[in-house]
């Protein structure tokens, strides 16, 4: 874990998710925890985890961003609300550490 954090840098970003039943929330910082964006709801589907994607990698092209932090890792999979973003996750062609 020290590795990955000595890692983080300004071109980093950070994306945070608030699991729940039907939407969640996701928050998207700089490497010093700035939003970077208001907070972005997302719907429990394969759609909306597309439209945040596409949110977060928006970000990243205007910062130049060259990582993404994800918090994903670190979802609380013991309910079944995270089931859908932990799948979507998981298959997801993406740049995240």
């Amino acid at each position: 874990m020290q590795e990955k954090l000595l890692r983080i840098s300004e071109k980093t970003i950070i994306v945070g998710v608030d699991v729940a039943k039907k939407e969640h929330w996701a928050r998207i910082t700089d490497y010093r925890g700035v939003d970077l964006c208001k907070a972005v709801k997302v719907r429990n589907s394969a759609e909306g985890f597309e439209k945040l994607m596409q949110r977060v990698e928006k970000i990243r092209v205007q910062r130049g961003a060259i990582r993404l932090w994800s918090a994903w890792s670190r979802l609380d999979t013991t309910g079944s609300h995270s089931a859908g973003i932990c799948s979507f996750i998981r298959v997801a062609p993406c740049w995240w550490e």
